[in-house]
């Protein structure tokens, strides 16, 4: 396809801890690139997310992914927090682990 032929540009920052996109309409005489910056789960507004993925293993033994970004990082954690609360009993390790879905 000819660049001419090209109607929508998008950049793509695929980084290792942060990742965000842009993007514009290349006949757009203003040159206006719009970015996202409300992303799910995000404490506040800002042109990137996560790079974080959380996978769940279906019956069949695959995994998919299902969260991305900052919903990745609570499923994470909420997951982590009530494994360590079941094992708290027995090892004694965590007192007064703050759960993060409150924050």
């Amino acid at each position: 396809m000819p660049v001419s032929d090209t109607t929508i540009v998008c950049g793509v920052d695929f980084g290792t801890t942060y990742s965000g996109f842009a993007m514009g309409h290349r006949k757009d005489k203003d040159g206006k690139v719009t970015g996202q910056y409300d992303w799910k789960g995000q404490p506040v507004k800002y042109c990137k997310t996560l790079t974080q993925l959380f996978y769940e293993k279906a019956e069949d033994g695959h995994w998919t992914a299902k969260k991305w970004g900052w919903a990745a990082l609570k499923e994470v954690c909420h997951s982590h927090v009530g494994m360590m609360h079941r094992c708290s009993g027995t090892v004694g390790l965590i007192m007064g682990w703050r759960d993060c879905k409150d924050s």
